[in-house]
């Protein structure tokens, strides 16, 4: 027995309602056709929003970076102002020219805490944090001593002391080991962002080729 449609009187068979009626009136090239138009929409979709987030990420590198190189050249800077203030105090004995350093003691333990915090994500970053950050201690101490011995009297001591060169020394430790992160900084950050742009091209691909399948 057949079954009647709603319009003109036609049939439909059994055999065409059995595996359902889209699957039987739609023809084969036209059903994959769709599946593919529909798996194109659906990966544009998926590498278009990885792509969003890639970009996101890309950006909160940019920013990680910018703040590590500032907070570098902020610390070498402080290093270079408590030189500026104990050479200004040896040659003159006047205590105001120490406020450079004494803001430098101030401000040393806080910067240093902010880098490690900011790097703590990269074990070879904290590396050359800890050398900078015992070159810088050691450096310290060089200063005292010599702001100590200026204080007692024994200026020509304090002379001796900074025409040792040892303080010179540990300034270049600090320059180079603060120079090392600062470009290793860089170089993640370049890696990164050839991924990131390999990336966008692989989901450029994907939408041109699933548009022309659309």
């Amino acid at each position: 027995m057949s079954v009647a449609s709603g319009v003109g009187g036609g049939r439909i068979s059994r055999a065409s309602l059995r595996g359902g009626l889209l699957r039987t009136t739609l023809p084969s090239k036209t059903q994959l056709g769709f599946a593919s138009a529909t798996l194109a929409v659906f990966l544009i979709a998926l590498l278009s929003y990885r792509s969003v987030q890639q970009r996101a990420e890309g950006a909160r590198l940019v920013a990680h970076t910018i703040e590590v190189t500032g907070q570098l050249e902020n610390l070498l800077s402080t290093y270079r102002d408590a030189e500026t203030g104990q050479r200004g105090y040896l040659l003159t004995g006047n205590e105001l020219y120490l406020e450079p350093y004494n803001a430098a003691l101030d401000s040393l333990g806080k910067s240093l805490l902010g880098l490690r915090r900011l790097v703590s994500d990269n074990p070879a970053e904290v590396a050359r944090l800890d050398a900078v950050e015992q070159a810088g201690r050691d450096k310290m101490a060089e200063l005292q001593q010599t702001v100590d011995l200026r204080r007692s009297g024994q200026a020509s001591k304090a002379l001796a002391m900074v025409q040792s060169d040892r303080g010179k020394h540990l300034m270049d430790q600090i320059r180079v080991g603060i120079s090392e992160m600062r470009d290793a900084e860089r170089a993640l950050l370049a890696a990164r962002s050839r991924e990131l742009d390999s990336a966008t091209s692989l989901v450029m691909i994907v939408i041109w080729g699933g548009s022309a399948l659309l």
